[in-house]
């Protein structure tokens, strides 16, 4: 990955996952399967919230959705954390970090 897609990627995922409520909604997910309603009632959050939190990070991989079935022809949207993808984008974000100090250290010995 080039430097400059890796610090546009980095600089993505760190906005993303520095959300507080974003944060809370993947370390929730990663343990059960939910409903945005589930998450809303476990997190105390809105729903609009919810689903504009859930729909960033689908957007992005880190989290997928799938119906269940909970009775006979009722199903529910559910959704989880994909931890591959969770993975990579904490890897790109350390990536991210190395390459940042880099810069500065860089751009401090030029200075010199």
């Amino acid at each position: 990955m080039s430097s400059e897609r890796l610090m546009a990627e980095g600089i993505g995922y760190l906005g993303l996952l520095a959300n507080e409520s974003r944060r809370e909604i993947v370390k929730l997910l990663r343990k059960e399967r939910l409903s945005i309603n589930g998450i809303s009632k476990k997190l105390k959050m809105p729903i609009a919230g919810v689903v504009y939190h859930v729909d960033k990070l689908k957007t992005v991989g880190i989290l997928e959705s799938e119906y269940e079935k909970v009775g006979p022809g009722r199903f529910r949207l559910v959704f989880y954390v994909n931890e591959e993808n969770l993975r990579k984008a904490l890897q790109t974000i350390e990536a991210f970090v190395h390459e940042l100090k880099r810069r500065f250290e860089e751009a401090e010995n030029d200075g010199e």
